[in-house]
């Protein structure tokens, strides 16, 4: 059976079974990953995958906003690993700068060389069990927009 599962920093979770047949709609989406006082997200791809039916969406500005960060679901959805390692990862968000500005060819060379690692922030949605896309790109799945996200279950 289709669900959806929102994983938040501080690792609870919320679940919700869907119909077969049905999907959430993209205003769905943006408010299962908004951040406490957005009223709805941007959201962006994380993960797909076609095969397994995996879909991974998270907050799009969660690191301009300052989102925490989200081992929970780093760890599930199979995030690249801190350099210091899971063990010894303190929250911290990574080398990753948020805008790179190179004024010499050298410098785009000694950045590239660098292991940049970015961490996950804010709620993570992962979908499992849901249509794929016709041959014109059109979701199978109906797409509906309920007003509940879930129930939360015990972290």
């Amino acid at each position: 059976m289709p669900h959806t599962e929102i994983i938040y920093p501080d690792g609870s979770r919320r679940l919700r079974q869907w119909a077969k047949g049905e999907r959430p709609a993209y205003q769905w989406l943006r408010r299962a990953i908004a951040a406490e006082g957005q009223e709805n997200a941007y959201i962006e791809s994380l993960a797909y995958n076609v095969e397994d039916g995996l879909e991974v969406y998270g907050n799009e500005e969660g690191r301009l906003i300052e989102l925490a960060a989200n081992p929970t679901a780093m760890k599930q959805i199979n995030w690249p690993e801190p350099p210091e390692g899971w063990a010894r990862y303190d929250g911290h968000m990574g080398n990753q700068p948020m805008v790179q500005v190179f004024t010499t060819p050298e410098e785009l060379q000694a950045a590239r060389k660098l292991r940049q690692w970015s961490p996950v922030v804010g709620p993570v949605l992962v979908m499992t069990g849901f249509g794929g896309t016709d041959e014109m790109g059109e979701y199978t799945d109906k797409e509906i927009n309920p007003e509940d996200l879930g129930a939360m279950v015990p972290a």
